[in-house]
């Protein structure tokens, strides 16, 4: 789990690292002769500058077990003509497996909706330190300032969609709807997202300091405030209840706590006279999958079907409701196109189990897992390879899931980038969802 959540990224240049194999030409041309080589060597000179372009490389004919051989000659090559002040033989097996993940990132997205490819690259080679950082994400934890953010990468602006519960930006005084324009002094306009997060990222005890410019009193009011990043728990969870008797649950992301947080909540609102739910997914940031499989397993008798797992080289695994229906009361998902995978997992089965109207846009379109192998030497695999499907075998992949009813553009409040709106506007969505509970009116599949 990342620290920072971008909600509605604007615009964003997509940036990527390539391996450079500065002797494609000589890898894909017939062997020559020695005294050709030594010949053709006679040239020498500032070559024009050649783009990398690894979508051609590795769409390179060759003949079967070729590549092996090339891979092989190229190896030879480069440690007997660069030098040991170079480059060493452990750091090109090293650099191998760069590209090969890179190989692998490429296919991987090729298959991705636009908004999932927009998002930034995350390394699939990790050190056990970064692979255990991760994993206290999914535990509930967070290291860093604690603010979810929309960027608006032209103008460059940041602005605070939400604050953090008892976060370092909470405890500072950053509130929503701040506009940060600069970080440690320096401005991001047209800066990627993962430029901009990477600013804002840093160990606990290290320090960054914000430019914030907050509207108070119909004036524009410019202040910095310096933070210290901390290590704190994060509460996945909100809830609340209508006067109608309508419950509302919302869950922003996916972590181990989420499940008993979420049956807290179906409880409490019980207590408090709900009989009819609905459990807000827009902008969820997904998670651990396992998280949201519990959360479904609250919602469906025990012994159904909640999820098939797919990966290749293991097998299809599906997972199975164990615990007796907690909530029966009718139910409506929210979704928008930035819910991403955990959150569309946790959609698309109670929406095939037909516990579930699902209202909304459709979703960001992940429906693959990642997997944190270890490898030892101190790195962990970081893999996309489990296949996620519903019981009957659907995938969401690429086109996301389709609502029951459709609404585009449901993310509410909408906000200007260079000004403030007054009120937000009416959450038209939620308002559907309320009038759909009320009337109970059971809308065609």
């Amino acid at each position: 789990m990342t620290d920072f959540e971008s909600s509605a990224e604007r615009s964003l240049p997509r940036f990527r690292g390539v391996l450079l194999l500065s002797i494609l030409a000589a890898l894909l041309s017939p062997a020559l002769a020695a005294d050709e080589v030594r010949s053709e060597e006679r040239v020498r000179g500032d070559l024009p500058h050649t783009p990398v372009d690894l979508p051609s490389l590795l769409n390179t004919e060759v003949a079967p077990g070729d590549a092996a051989i090339l891979f092989d000659e190229l190896r030879a090559i480069l440690l007997e003509r660069m030098g040991a002040d170079i480059v060493t033989e452990d750091q090109l097996y090293l650099g191998a497996m760069q590209g090969m993940l890179l190989a692998i990132d490429e296919q991987l997205r090729k298959q991705e909706s636009p908004a999932k490819a927009s998002l930034p690259a995350s390394s699939m080679l990790l050190h056990k330190a970064q692979a255990e950082a991760l994993g206290d994400g999914l535990g509930g934890h967070m290291t860093g300032i604690g603010i979810e953010f929309e960027l608006y990468g032209g103008p460059g602006v940041l602005v605070v969609s939400r604050v953090l519960p008892d976060s370092p930006a909470e405890r500072s005084g950053i509130l929503a709807d701040d506009r940060i324009i600069a970080i440690n002094n320096q401005r991001f306009q047209s800066r990627s997202l993962g430029d901009v997060v990477a600013m804002l990222q840093g160990a606990a005890g290290t320090t960054v300091q914000l430019e914030v410019v907050r509207r108070a009193a119909g004036t524009a009011q410019r202040f910095s405030v310096t933070l210290e990043r901390s290590r704190f728990k994060v509460r996945s969870v909100e809830d609340g209840m209508q006067d109608n008797g309508v419950g509302y649950i919302r869950i922003s992301r996916f972590h181990r706590r989420t499940p008993s947080e979420v049956e807290s909540s179906i409880r409490r609102l019980a207590k408090l006279g709900a009989d009819q739910l609905i459990l807000d997914l827009r902008d969820s940031s997904g998670g651990d999958l396992m998280a949201a499989v519990e959360v479904a397993d609250l919602f469906v008798p025990a012994g159904a079907i909640l999820l098939r797992l797919v990966e290749p080289g293991i097998g299809a695994q599906d997972i199975v409701a164990r615990h007796p229906c907690l909530s029966h009361s009718q139910l409506v998902i929210l979704v928008n196109r930035w819910t991403l995978g955990a959150a569309e997992s946790l959609a698309a089965t109670l929406q095939e189990q037909g516990r579930a109207y699902v209202m909304g846009e459709s979703t960001m379109g992940s429906a693959r897992s990642e997997t944190l192998i270890d490898l030892g030497s101190s790195l962990v695999l970081r893999l996309e390879s489990v296949r996620l499907q519903t019981p009957s075998g659907k995938s969401w992949q690429r086109r996301g899931l389709d609502p029951d009813l459709p609404m585009w553009n449901t993310a509410m409040p909408l906000r200007n980038p260079l000004g403030w709106v007054d009120q937000a506007r009416s959450d038209l969505l939620f308002d559907t969802a309320v009038h759909y509970l009320e009337t109970q009116v059971e809308a065609p599949r």
